[in-house]
C-alpha cells in the first residue's frame, strides 16, 4: 500500500515513445535534468513528423486520485489533460535544439511531493528545420 515510501504518491513507472524509446522507474529516478533523447540522431524530428508518447502510472493508484498534465515547451496542452498518451504532429514552431515534452502527475491530496506536483518526466528532443528550407 506504499507505506514504506516517505511520500506515497502516484508515480510514473514507464514511458515509451513512438521512436522506439522506453524508460522504466529505476532509470527515471536517476535522471538529473530530464530524459535527453536529443543526443541521439535517431530521435531527431522534423516538421510533419508524428510523435507519440505514453506514460504508465503505478496501477496501485486509482486514476480518480490524480491528474495528468502534459506540457510542450512548458505550455500546458489542455486537450491531453488526464490522458496517458499523447500524439502530436511536429510543426515549424517546434524547430530548435531543445524541444521539451513534460508530463506531470498531481495527486488529489492537499500536499505534494514537489511543491505543486508529485511526479514528472521531461523528455528532450531535437527538431531540425524542414528539408526544403535550406
Amino acid at each position: 500500500m506504499g507505506v514504506e515510501n516517505e511520500y506515497n504518491v502516484p508515480r510514473i513507472i514507464k514511458v515509451t515513445d513512438s521512436l522506439g524509446n522506453t524508460i522504466h522507474l529505476n532509470e527515471i529516478e536517476n535522471l538529473a535534468m530530464g530524459w535527453d533523447l536529443d543526443r541521439d540522431h535517431k530521435n531527431n524530428l522534423r516538421p510533419g513528423d508524428k510523435l507519440g508518447i505514453e506514460v504508465e502510472i503505478d496501477p496501485s493508484f486509482d486514476p480518480s486520485l490524480y491528474t495528468i498534465i502534459w506540457k510542450i515547451k512548458h505550455k500546458i496542452i489542455n486537450e491531453y489533460n488526464n490522458e496517458t498518451k499523447i500524439s502530436l504532429e511536429i510543426e515549424a514552431k517546434h524547430v530548435g535544439i531543445y524541444f521539451c515534452v513534460s508530463c506531470f502527475i498531481i495527486s488529489n491530496k492537499n500536499w505534494h511531493k514537489y511543491i505543486s506536483w508529485d511526479d514528472s518526466i521531461e523528455i528532450h528532443y531535437k527538431v531540425l528545420p524542414p528539408l526544403n528550407d535550406h
